[in-house]
């Protein structure tokens, strides 16, 4: 009688790797251990055994944890319609254990108000170019759920910092009180601050034709405007030696090595008229890195961000 055939391991645990997680597929765990120095993976039958092993003892504490790319971080508010929407990579990632003082995340003082603060980051390499692949960084401290997602659509810089706004909208624990989104992106902050305006005012056209992602910052703008808690979007330079920064850029990069996804329906949540409230939000750029008119037509033209 023939032997039966050993099972096939069903769950990858990735212990050190770009994403630590419990990946479905061995091509999703290789996206985080190729290349990736002290990798350290394994394969089991069972969830249960997967999860096992990356709780094991030699658990890096410096490794971000981050939340798992499944329905359950996609927005609270609508889903998107199942036919619009690619299944992502699949993984549980492990909530890495903390210090008590920093369970609740990263927290400054500004102005004798306790801001809550989270740094987000986008990623693409080859900019808006055929085979460009791009992700999105959400960090919201040791021991959070932080973010890592692959950008949907089309692969621009620009996109993911947009959308990694959105995803740090989308996951704040505590939407009441005031938070502080530090970002690198100067382009994100000045179309929510000054072109956003302007452009519900002319119809979203520009000299060069249709706003690009008009549907997404309008998306985003419903975020900030429906948040109950005082939003304030920070710039920070990138690559400067920012530990949240350079962990949101991690992230951003983690993300863009996985699978792809189809681009979010984000038509589900643009109010037809918005009325924010005075000082809700604020925005803090140097004005020496403010954007002029014609630096943002062209950008919209040519689609070069960087």
């Amino acid at each position: 009688m023939p032997k039966a055939k050993a099972k096939k391991p069903q769950f990858y645990a990735v212990r050190r790797g770009r994403v630590p997680g419990v990946y479905e597929t061995w091509d999703e765990a290789l996206a985080q251990v190729h290349g990736y120095s002290g990798a350290a993976h394994q394969g089991f039958k069972t969830r249960e055994e997967a999860e096992a092993f990356l709780s094991g003892p030699s658990m890096s504490s410096t490794v971000p944890s981050v939340a798992p790319v499944t329905s359950a971080s996609k927005p609270y508010t609508r889903p998107v319609p199942a036919q619009e929407k690619k299944t992502p990579a699949k993984y549980i990632a492990p909530v890495l254990p903390a210090r008590k003082e920093e369970s609740k995340g990263l927290v400054e003082v500004e102005d004798g108000k306790s801001w809550r603060v989270v740094y987000t980051d986008g990623a693409c390499s080859g900019n808006g170019q055929l085979g460009a692949r791009g992700g999105v960084g959400v960090y919201w401290g040791p021991g959070m759920t932080n973010v890592a997602e692959r950008l949907g659509g089309a692969q621009t810089n620009n996109r993911a910092e947009l959308i990694a706004l959105v995803r740090a909208l989308e996951t704040d624990p505590d939407p009441s009180t005031p938070l502080m989104i530090k970002t690198d992106s100067s382009y994100s902050i000045q179309c929510m601050r000054d072109w956003l305006p302007k452009w519900r005012k002319n119809g979203f056209r520009t000299g060069n034709g249709p706003v690009k992602n008009k549907e997404l910052l309008l998306y985003l703008s419903s975020l900030m405007d429906d948040r109950p808690g005082h939003l304030k979007l920070q710039h920070v330079r990138g690559h400067m030696g920012i530990a949240g920064n350079e962990m949101a850029d991690q992230l951003a990069v983690a993300g863009a090595a996985l699978p792809d996804v189809e681009d979010r329906d984000w038509t589900v949540k643009v109010l037809e008229v918005v009325t924010p409230r005075p000082d809700h939000v604020d925005f803090e750029v140097p004005p020496e890195l403010l954007l002029s008119e014609k630096e943002l037509l062209d950008m919209e033209k040519t689609q070069r961000f960087d």
